[in-house]
């Protein structure tokens, strides 16, 4: 069986593809960040890949950050096991 979506690669390697052909060049891996809320599909994902993550917090996670006033990846690590990147509290546009 073949899964896609998050975690699985295949998804990776599709967005990589996709990248590649609209910068009409191969993109880095060390250029690249995925931005996702869930440690299952996420931040497993991104490290099983090899890409950084940045971690949003207020997203299915966020009881467990509930009352987190110094947001650092160590706060993810000690809580999930994965250190993301970076963290935010919410994505904004």
């Amino acid at each position: 069986a073949i899964f896609y979506g998050k975690p699985h690669e295949p998804i990776y390697e599709r967005a990589m593809q996709l990248a590649a052909e609209r910068a009409g060049h191969p993109v880095e891996l060390n250029r690249v960040l995925a931005i996702g809320d869930s440690v299952r599909t996420d931040i497993a994902g991104a490290k099983g890949f090899g890409i950084d993550c940045l971690f949003v917090t207020r997203g299915i996670h966020s009881e467990q950050f509930e009352g987190v006033d110094q947001l650092d990846p160590t706060s993810v690590t000690e809580l999930f096991g994965h250190p993301p990147k970076a963290l935010m509290r919410e994505l904004r546009w």
